[in-house]
């Protein structure tokens, strides 16, 4: 398996952030890790009902996103993901106990990897 880019990572008390490129592919493989860590569900997508009543199930398109905010948990044991869509990234920001941390890092730590710094005459940002 290809593993995913995580641009950046950090962390005070209970909040937790994570930067990665905004694909599709990156985006359900982060809301089973979410899934399996927090049990907290993203929807990946929309159920609708046609004019003649019948049910139909279309994907959310992620990459198509743009300056926009999903925000999944708050759970009772105050466990929250909010997931912000810039032009080429996502913004992962989590609220949780240092433990599921722990666990959420070591999940990711086997499907991610950080590319190298940028220096800073090589005139790219990887936060674009």
């Amino acid at each position: 398996m290809k593993k995913i880019k995580l641009y950046g990572i950090g962390n005070w008390n209970n909040f937790n952030y994570y930067i990665f490129d905004k694909k599709q592919e990156i985006i359900e493989l982060l809301a089973k890790t979410f899934c399996e860590v927090f049990n907290l569900g993203l929807s990946l997508g929309d159920e609708y009902k046609d004019k003649n009543g019948r049910w139909y199930y279309r994907k959310i398109s992620f990459e198509k996103m743009k300056d926009k905010h999903e925000s999944i948990g708050l759970t009772s044991n105050k466990n929250k993901i909010d997931i912000f869509f810039g032009e080429k990234k996502i913004f992962v920001t989590i609220i949780c106990s240092a433990k599921l941390r722990q666990k959420f890092n070591e999940k990711l730590e086997k499907i991610s990897k950080m590319p190298r710094p940028h220096t800073k005459n090589s005139g790219t940002n990887p936060l674009r």
